[in-house]
């Protein structure tokens, strides 16, 4: 005897009449065969080491600071992280590409991460100097930056990166270095600081130097911004605390 099928019996009926959620997500399970099972082994692998080496390993405390000005730079978006632990890495490249030095240093001791905008506010078109011109850059000489902690100046490690602008030297003899900034122009920064230790404080004061310099004078200045960082939360640190940063060789310009 024969049956014959009614349309209820048909797969596109019960697609069709199907609740929505059944007729999209239809789990399907995959033979176990050896391939699959050394395959599925190798995902669950992957995804313990991936969740051991970028599982959060701590946080930072992270801080705000209302716009400053000097005579020559407006500083605004002025944010800053601390951390119980930084290092960083900083490598200056030849114009073949190849690494001039690299400069590395590890805080035990907590370090921070400065970052903002500096807008020119003068006619003139300047130079932002440097603090580690490219003549002095060996393997393992740290760059120093000063900060200025309760009105006093501390020597600091420090790693100095300027997005926006082609690193620059220049001079009569080409002593300087830094980052060229025409008049009204925005350049973002960064500041990798080590060795600076914040602690739980909500609120405190500093400020850093920075010079600057007339291209066509060579006058130089030093510009002291001073900063109030409030408190504004924390973040989870993904990873190690590590900056591995890298600045492109320098051009020249004579004028």
């Amino acid at each position: 005897m024969k049956y014959r099928h009614t349309p209820e019996d048909t797969q596109d009926y019960w697609k069709s009449n199907a609740p929505f959620w059944k007729r999209y997500f239809r789990p399907s399970i995959p033979s176990l065969s050896l391939a699959n099972v050394l395959i599925m082994g190798f995902l669950v692998v992957m995804g313990a080491l991936a969740a051991v080496i970028f599982w959060p390993t701590g946080s930072t405390r992270d801080y705000k600071s209302a716009t400053a000005e000097t005579s020559d730079l407006r500083f605004t978006d002025i944010s800053m992280a601390a951390y119980d632990r930084l290092s960083f890495q900083f490598t200056q490249n030849e114009p073949n590409g190849q690494p001039r030095g690299t400069r590395g240093h590890l805080s035990k001791d907590g370090g921070v991460m400065i970052s903002g905008n500096i807008t020119n506010v003068t006619n003139s078109e300047l130079y932002l100097i440097d603090a580690f011109p490219p003549e002095s850059f060996k393997s393992g000489d740290p760059p120093f930056l000063r900060l200025l902690v309760d009105g006093q100046p501390h020597d600091y490690v420090a790693a100095i990166l300027v997005s926006g602008s082609m690193f620059a030297q220049g001079g009569g003899n080409d002593e300087f270095a830094g980052y060229y900034i025409k008049p009204n122009e925005k350049l973002s920064f960064k500041l990798s600081v080590g060795d600076m230790k914040i602690g739980s404080q909500d609120e405190f004061d500093f400020g850093f130097e920075w010079g600057t310099l007339d291209p066509d004078t060579f006058e130089t200045r030093t510009m002291r911004p001073e900063f109030h960082f409030s408190r504004n939360g924390s973040s989870l640190i993904w990873g190690d605390s590590n900056f591995w940063w890298k600045r492109s060789a320098p051009i020249f310009r004579t004028n």
